[in-house]
């Protein structure tokens, strides 16, 4: 994907952007992680507990649905990123300023790369090229840092997902998500192997863990549906009956968003690490 000028198909001619807005989460932690700050952001996901704000400052301009065009225009930006399933905005976003667009799902089965991918093109976008691959640089290491913790555990299924409020649903997490490719990263196998939708993601009834007796299942804190689900699965008989929950390995670990960039994809492989390889060494200081 590339950069779409206002009232044109053309891509416009190269720019170094000083004040670069985002109407999507992935681009705006991207910009951040590499020195820059972006000067808008569209996500209602800020108050999501567990998801890092590195920006508090900077004005959100209404949901990564429908951001605010007067709003935007208010700030003024030079250059709007833009997920690549949110084309239906660039009509609207390009009479502002000049819309690149990322696409973080194309190869589907290669998320963690893509985001690597992007972290290159902010980097050339903002004229931070060199921070850019510095910070990717300093990923790969983090990421072979975490794959050698959790080498006891190469090859172990892990099961992931996301506990509904109702306490009789689950998301699980699979092929084609961010989460797959961490694990894949890490060394570590996906125990879900069933129908996935287009974002990696199903929705199954709790019972399916049956199916997982002696599979860690590790599931997201999203805070208060977290809290009502453990709430209501506290007087379910099966819930309470899973071997995975008898024997703890039914696990709470930080929030990350599902549609993050390569700094979540970070923070969650962080995350896996601390829960499935427990026995830190504590032999130093």
């Amino acid at each position: 994907m590339g950069d779409a000028a206002a009232g044109a198909g053309d891509d416009p001619a190269p720019i170094i952007a000083r004040r670069p807005a985002t109407v999507e989460w992935a681009a705006a932690e991207t910009i951040v992680a590499i020195g820059g700050f972006p000067v808008a952001t569209a996500s209602p996901y800020r108050g999501q507990k567990g998801v890092t704000d590195a920006f508090p400052t900077v004005p959100e301009v209404g949901s990564l649905f429908s951001p605010d065009p007067e709003s935007l225009q208010a700030v003024q930006p030079d250059l709007i990123f833009c997920a690549q399933w949110q084309q239906n905005l660039v009509p609207m976003l390009s009479r502002i300023a000049p819309v690149h667009i990322f696409d973080l799902r194309s190869p589907s089965d290669k998320v963690l790369d893509n985001t690597f991918r992007l972290v290159g093109d902010v980097g050339r976008l903002l004229g931070r090229q060199a921070e850019a691959q510095a910070y990717r640089q300093d990923a790969e290491a983090r990421f072979d840092e975490l794959k050698e913790r959790l080498r006891p555990a190469s090859g172990q299924p892990v099961l992931l997902g996301a506990l509904a409020a109702d306490g009789r649903h689950i998301s699980v997490f699979g092929r084609g998500s961010l989460f797959d490719s961490v694990l894949g990263r890490l060394g570590l196998g996906n125990a879900w192997t069933g129908p996935m939708n287009a974002w990696g993601n199903m929705t199954q009834g709790v019972e399916v863990l049956t199916n997982y007796p002696d599979t860690p299942f590790l599931y997201l804190d999203a805070g208060p549906p977290t809290i009502a689900a453990r709430q209501a699965l506290g007087a379910s008989s099966l819930w309470n009956a899973l071997p995975s929950v008898q024997r703890g390995r039914a696990k709470a670990i930080p929030f990350a968003w599902l549609y993050g960039g390569l700094p979540t994809g970070l923070r969650f492989g962080a995350s896996l690490a601390a829960a499935l390889a427990p026995e830190e060494r504590r032999d130093r200081g």
